[in-house]
């Protein structure tokens, strides 16, 4: 299984707002997406190198990149409670 981290493709400035949130006005989508391209470091290319090389170890989990680590950690630390704690992380 591999759990990417933030890897620096356009699959985020391509996607769609789901209908639900047509109430988000184009400037602070774009602002959103700002942020969020900010968090994609890991080109494409090393992330496929990583992919592959876990799939040759037999790896039955391969994190990409250390923010995928970083989260994988905080959820071993506190499996119920991890997911308001990587928000305000991520929103600083």
């Amino acid at each position: 299984m591999v759990h990417p981290g933030g890897v620096a493709t356009r699959i985020a400035r391509n996607a769609r707002l789901p209908a639900s949130r047509n109430d988000v006005a184009p400037e602070e989508a774009e602002a959103a997406l700002v942020r969020v391209e900010k968090l994609l470091k890991m080109p494409p290319d090393e992330a496929g190198e990583n992919i592959a090389k876990g799939l040759e170890r037999r790896a039955k989990r391969v994190l990409i990149g250390n923010d995928a680590r970083f989260i994988d950690l905080v959820q071993r630390l506190s499996p119920a409670g991890y997911w308001p704690l990587l928000k305000r992380f991520f929103q600083a």
